[in-house]
């Protein structure tokens, strides 16, 4: 079983993310989600995660802010799901600490096979 942490502000995204990761991995993915950088934050540090899926325009507390706090503490797996598409936009991405960058409209096999990439470098999978 593994727990991804998704910190995206729009609720249909989660709901599409949580249902595609559970039909794919036949239960075996279970995505928990948080609405706010703050909320994302707070679950981050409560409880431990495989993989986190991060929105960079949040309420609150910002994705890049985010992930630098999450560097802090952890080398969890960190795939930024975001609108923002410039090649400034993910140069900055990556040099706050993500594994991977990518930019909405998601493909959602595609965001499943960036995962489970990263799950076997991080020796997860």
């Amino acid at each position: 079983m593994y727990r991804f942490l998704m910190i995206e502000d729009d609720l249909q995204i989660c709901e599409v993310v949580q249902d595609f990761f559970a039909r794919e991995s036949k239960g075996t993915i279970q995505v928990e989600t948080a609405q706010d950088g703050e909320q994302g934050l707070e679950k981050f540090y409560e409880n431990e995660f495989d993989l986190v899926l991060l929105d960079i325009m949040l309420p609150g507390m910002n994705g890049l802010e985010l992930c630098r706090y999450m560097r802090r503490r952890s080398v969890v797996p960190i795939i930024f799901l975001t609108a923002k598409d410039t090649e400034q936009d993910m140069m900055q991405g990556y040099a706050t600490g993500c594994d991977d960058y990518m930019v909405k409209p998601i493909v959602m096999d595609e965001l499943l096979l960036r995962v489970g990439a990263l799950l076997r470098r991080a020796n997860i999978a």
